[in-house]
């Protein structure tokens, strides 16, 4: 690949250093003879990051560990609907000088989703009521997909009944002690259970309960096989495992930033080895 004064560079931003992803999009740059270059950008501000695409006119940036801060919402000078709704930024795009901020999970779960099934007209259990499930609620909404119903179970009740409130796509919202009842078309988790990143957070889904559904989701994108997947395959549940939801978010940031057309094959390829190399 030739570096020239043509080649576009998308940032990962970060707090400190951190090589997820850099061996990711750099590879498939090359492999996909794009003038392009992932680079990491380490501060704690994230000020200087977006001074730095506009002072570099760089292409974008995957906002990784600011996702949840504030301030980037205000440093940016138009927000697609998702970001705005939800107040997170995952994703920024240099457009023309203007700077616009996306947020990518929600795109990436009903994307993955619809490569199993539709959403239309079916059951959806939700285990989970955080960002990824409110902006996911907005898409639906955006895009008038209307489930017959959806039901939230969730640890701290007060968050799934306040997406309750505001989407009436939503019709029940129970607690998560309740879940091993539900049943329906399709379930999505979306909690830390699984991940390396959970908070000593345990939940057990039994055999009875998982083949109450003919669809499973799941957010936990590492490792590629997390024991809710595991159980599936076993059940021989059609299900789509985190990594899925994370190649169509990965295919958004590509698109958006870097304004190609995204070899879905090759970029699930290099997302799984980065992930048994990288993260796992």
């Amino acid at each position: 690949m030739k570096i020239d004064e043509t080649t576009k560079i998308m940032l990962r931003m970060h707090r400190e250093a951190n090589n997820r992803g850099l061996q990711i999009y750099n590879p498939y740059f090359q492999q996909k003879n794009i003038n392009g270059l992932y680079l990491l950008l380490q501060n704690p501000n994230p000020g200087i990051h977006v001074e730095a695409i506009r002072n570099f006119k760089l292409a974008g940036a995957i906002t990784s560990t600011f996702e949840h801060d504030p301030k980037l919402i205000e440093l940016m000078d138009k927000l697609d609907p998702i970001p705005q709704e939800v107040g997170k930024v995952g994703i920024i795009a240099n457009e023309g000088g203007k700077l616009k901020g996306y947020l990518q999970s929600a795109y990436g779960l009903k994307k993955a989703i619809k490569q199993h099934s539709s959403l239309q007209d079916k059951k959806v259990v939700i285990m989970g009521a955080g960002d990824v499930i409110h902006g996911f609620l907005h898409l639906l909404t955006l895009e008038d997909v209307q489930p017959a119903s959806i039901e939230i179970y969730n640890r701290t009740l007060g968050h799934a009944e306040k997406l309750g409130n505001s989407y009436s796509l939503v019709t029940r919202v129970k607690p998560l002690l309740e879940l091993k009842n539900a049943s329906g078309d399709i379930f999505i988790h979306a909690t830390s259970v699984g991940s390396p990143w959970n908070k000593e957070e345990d939940y057990q889904f039994t055999d009875s309960f998982l083949k109450g559904f003919s669809l499973i989701a799941d957010t936990t994108f590492v490792p590629l096989q997390p024991p809710l997947i595991i159980s599936a395959n076993r059940l021989g549940i059609e299900n789509s495992p985190g990594h899925e939801m994370f190649l169509y978010q990965g295919a958004m940031c590509l698109e958006k930033i870097m304004g190609i057309d995204v070899d879905l094959e090759l970029l699930n390829k290099l997302i799984k080895i980065d992930f048994e190399t990288n993260w796992s």
